[in-house]
């Protein structure tokens, strides 16, 4: 898993804080990035995304698990969903690794991309009360779309599939969920940012929190926070 160095300070010796955000995120329209008849290349996915710096904060008075919403081995963790819109088109996360899942667009390439068939599960995430956590995000989602006939060769009359997306400028929800940890002993040892990283064989709660955020496509860094 991909997680960022960043540091923190202490006032008191207990959990580091957090740095300051460093962008104020401003949703916005944004453009559909099929809008204008791209060539096959974009409804495959064949981009590079940018990472963004995600922070998941515990700002309640109990400690947190937040566990992966993905799969691997072809998906990295993810402690969030996406849901969002870019020039009025409808974009979410996927959970699955294995493309042939969602289903992509790229499985009617040329060459489509075989995966793995493995099944990969990410660490949980234990929050403390103040505790927080980051990890990178390759900044992408997917769409609904309709292959245009162009771009495969199969005999079927349409295809329906899912194109990943580069994610930009638009209007997001990033959406953590938690299980409240209740017991005496901790599921791990926390670091000094109060957070630690368990196995979810290990350690499982109900989810009964959820914290989202808001996401215009474009900073480095957003922060989901669960509040009191």
């Amino acid at each position: 898993m991909d997680r960022v160095e960043t540091s923190g300070s202490t006032s008191d010796g207990g959990v580091a804080e957090p740095p300051p955000a460093s962008c104020l995120s401003s949703p916005q329209i944004g453009i559909d990035p099929f809008a204008s008849e791209p060539g096959c290349a974009t409804y495959y996915g064949e981009f590079e995304p940018r990472d963004v710096v995600v922070r998941i904060v515990n700002r309640t008075d109990t400690a947190l698990l937040v566990p992966s919403h993905t799969s691997g081995p072809d998906l990295p963790a993810r402690h969030f969903d996406v849901e969002g819109r870019m020039g009025g088109r409808e974009l979410r996360s996927v959970a699955a690794g294995c493309a042939i899942d969602w289903p992509s667009c790229a499985v009617w390439s040329d060459s489509p991309t075989a995966c793995e068939l493995i099944f990969v599960t990410y660490p949980s995430i234990a929050l403390e009360p103040g505790g927080w956590y980051e990890q990178t995000w390759r900044a992408w989602v997917v769409a609904d779309v309709t292959l245009p006939p162009d771009c495969y060769t199969s005999d079927e009359d349409e295809v329906a599939c899912k194109a990943p997306v580069d994610v930009g400028a638009g209007a997001f929800e990033l959406t953590a969920r938690a299980g409240v940890l209740d017991g005496v002993e901790p599921c791990c040892q926390p670091d000094p940012r109060g957070s630690c990283e368990v196995s979810p064989l290990a350690c499982t709660r109900e989810l009964t929190r959820t914290a989202i955020a808001t996401y215009d496509g474009v900073c480095e860094t957003v922060e989901i926070a669960f509040e009191p």
